[in-house]
């Protein structure tokens, strides 16, 4: 694995509770996606369809600021 170009043994520790990724299992797997889109797609696909959009949008925004403040 490397971040920013730098290998595994050069990443500092506390940078791997800062990450994860997403299953390709989880939902259908597209390597040219953002983090974000592909989170609205799970959002979209997974919540109760009784869940207004703007709900969904704010819950992903909201995981993106929960994770990028770690």
């Amino acid at each position: 694995m490397f971040v920013n170009g730098v290998g595994q043994t050069g990443i500092k520790a506390s940078y791997a509770g800062k990450t994860g990724f997403l299953s390709k299992f989880a939902l259908p797997y597209y390597g040219e996606i953002t983090v974000r889109y592909y989170l609205l797609l799970a959002a979209f696909m997974r919540m109760p369809s009784s869940t207004d959009n703007t709900t969904k949008l704010e819950r992903v925004e909201q995981i993106i600021s929960e994770v990028c403040s770690m």
